[in-house]
């Protein structure tokens, strides 16, 4: 539960100062995800959030096509 509060709270404070961080295209938006507080907390759980992310959300259209 503390654990859950601290993420949503870093999450939160990441989309109050980008509120289209996650509707913006990933590469756009990467550095601001890769340096965020959010991110370094996901880094240290057993599995880092970077396994998680789908090839289809993350690269850009032109890429994939």
């Amino acid at each position: 539960m503390v654990v859950e509060r601290k993420l949503n709270i870093l999450r939160r404070e990441m989309f109050e100062a980008d509120p289209v961080l996650i509707t913006a295209p990933h590469y756009e938006k990467l550095d601001k995800l890769l340096n965020s507080a959010l991110f370094d907390c996901l880094k240290m759980m057993p599995k880092p959030a970077i396994h998680h992310t789908h090839l289809t959300a993350t690269a850009d259209v032109k890429y994939l096509v």
